[in-house]
């Protein structure tokens, strides 16, 4: 008996022993908060991975343990993956000469350095620490001209705010990938700045001047990239811009006979698949379309087209009213699919050294899919990040997108939290003087 409890505690011993030296050579991690807030996303991941030089995190704190403490494990999810990351501590009111040089401007800012370059972040979210590194990954910076004074879409304000109806939203998000957004009257600048990476022509609602749509067909002519969001109703017929891509935009607009399993309503297209595209080669959600039209190209002239959406077989462009029962009618103009909704351009322009860069055009059908009340809906904001790094020339950028955390916020109605606060206040005291009644009675029978 003796020996074979000496036995048990020797294995006992034995069992701690080997636990504790695995849990110094292995370790496993289990994120089980609600979207796994506390694991960076692929997004994040890959970004990492294209990024090797070491980054350094600065924050601008107090010396307060606590606060640093808090600091570290807000990094923690990237300094698992990556082991060049540096994190230091510097006390803005002991050392103000630094944190006047790094632009700190208020107390728990943070400094993220990386090959030469910095960034300051105000919080440690991943969508800042992300948004951050992405555009320490891509230094130059690269400035999008939004075509203004002919009804285009609005862009908004800042902060995301400007209405269901704005853009404002894309405006923040290509900001936040390193994407500078800026208006362009063209009426009133005479010219496209030199700065200028991209041109975009959000679904204009009147025709542009003929000395403008010159203008953008010259842009495009010597080797400018253009980005041509098209509604159905929108100005489209702009006769320069059009013969200089060699493109058609189909009157009508796209309709869907099996509507009610997706989107509820014959115009609204839900896109479950793409084609072979660079915008589109690792996107596998569905992206939402309200009123979409058609678009062709030359298929001998000098642009290599590649669609980027197409519907179904069982689509067509209905060049009537949407309304009642549609079903397709080909004397009256309608067009049968498969519709190329949405597509890009390229080609080959040589450059004046001697090199050889490549010119990016998308054309899309609808705008819709880029305004507030559509872009956080489905894959929306991460192919619209996609199409403007595209035709930015930033492909490393491509399907570099955080998204946002989700909603952990509870919210109830005024008399729920009425009965919750009456049940804390009020009934749970009566409720406690209840037992302790009854119990006092029962013993006193006794």
């Amino acid at each position: 008996m003796r020996l074979q409890a000496i036995l048990r505690i020797v294995l006992v011993l034995a069992l701690v022993i080997l636990l504790g030296t695995l849990s110094q050579l292995y370790k496993t991690e289990f994120d089980w908060t609600y979207g796994g807030r506390n694991t960076l996303s692929d997004a994040s991941l890959e970004l990492l991975e294209r990024m090797p030089e070491p980054i350094v995190f600065t924050a601008y704190t107090s010396a307060d343990a606590e606060m640093k403490r808090t600091v570290l494990g807000d990094l923690a999810r990237y300094r698992r993956v990556r082991d060049n990351i540096e994190v230091e501590f510097v006390d803005p009111s002991r050392n103000p000469e630094r944190a006047r040089e790094a632009g700190i401007r208020n107390f728990n800012e943070v400094e993220i350095r990386y090959d030469g370059n910095s960034e300051v972040v105000s919080s440690l979210t991943e969508p800042a620490i992300t948004g951050a590194l992405q555009k320490l990954a891509n230094p130059s910076e690269r400035v999008v001209y939004f075509l203004r004074g002919h009804g285009e879409r609005s862009l908004g304000g800042g902060g995301g705010q400007g209405g269901d109806l704005s853009m404002s939203g894309l405006v923040t998000a290509l900001a936040n990938s390193g994407l500078r957004v800026e208006p362009l009257n063209l009426a009133e600048a005479g010219r496209i700045p030199d700065d200028a990476t991209t041109l975009v022509l959000a679904s204009p609602n009147s025709t542009p001047l003929p000395q403008e749509q010159q203008r953008i067909a010259s842009w495009i002519d010597d080797g400018g990239n253009f980005v041509w969001l098209a509604d159905p109703d929108s100005a489209r017929e702009l006769e320069p811009v059009t013969e200089a891509l060699g493109v058609t935009w189909q009157p009508g607009v796209a309709v869907f006979p099996d509507y009610e399993e997706t989107s509820g309503h014959p115009g609204i297209f839900v896109a479950t698949s793409y084609p072979p595209n660079p915008l589109t080669r690792r996107l596998d959600a569905i992206t939402v379309f309200p009123l979409i039209s058609g678009v062709e190209w030359d298929m001998d002239g000098e642009w290599n087209g590649m669609p980027l959406i197409v519907t179904r077989d069982n689509a067509w462009l209905e060049t009537g009213a949407i309304e009642g029962d549609l079903v397709f009618d080909d004397a009256a103009g309608d067009i049968r699919g498969p519709i190329t909704v949405a597509a890009t351009l390229t080609r080959e322009r040589e450059q004046e050294d001697g090199s050889r860069l490549q010119q990016r055009v998308a054309l899309v059908g609808d705008s819709d899919f880029l305004i507030n009340a559509y872009l956080e809906q489905a894959a929306n904001r991460q192919l619209a990040l996609n199409l403007f790094q595209w035709a930015a020339a930033r492909d490393k950028q491509l399907d570099i997108d955080v998204p946002k955390a989700p909603d952990s916020s509870l919210r109830m109605s005024g008399f729920a939290l009425t009965a919750i606060a009456g049940g804390i206040v009020i009934g749970l005291p009566l409720l406690l003087v209840a037992f302790g009644v009854t119990r006092w009675a029962l013993r006193r029978r006794r």
